[in-house]
């Protein structure tokens, strides 16, 4: 059985970068219970909107900016390279390259197979 998941495990990475940032989080949280399929999603999450409000910030002299204005920086975002991949979005705030990932049964267990760019798949196709 093969399945689509919305998420990327970057601790399948050979980014060195992303390696030493999984390696990080992994020895500051070592319990199985600290990482979810959510966790390091979540992070990038989370760096992305620290950005856009970091660039807000700086763009209002160093107030502190509107929701608009931080929304407006997120739409901004152009190839921010966080741990479960590079991500840039457009002006209605979609990202331009969203990421999936292949996961299949082995052995009774889920497992991950493979990352996809859905942008490189026409529509037509799927």
């Amino acid at each position: 059985m093969v399945a689509t998941f919305i998420d990327v495990d970057p601790r399948t990475s050979t980014d060195p970068a992303i390696a030493d940032k999984i390696k990080s989080y992994l020895k500051a949280y070592p319990k199985p219970s600290d990482v979810s399929i959510h966790t390091f999603a979540a992070f990038d999450s989370a760096r992305i909107l620290i950005d856009a409000i970091g660039r807000a910030v700086q763009l209002d002299n160093g107030h502190l900016p509107t929701r608009r204005d931080v929304i407006a920086q997120l739409a901004q975002t152009h190839g921010f390279k966080g741990v479960t991949g590079t991500y840039t979005f457009d002006g209605s705030g979609d990202a331009t390259s969203p990421m999936m990932a292949i996961h299949q049964v082995s052995n009774g267990k889920w497992g991950y197979l493979e990352t996809i760019d859905v942008t490189a798949h026409a529509s037509s196709e799927w």
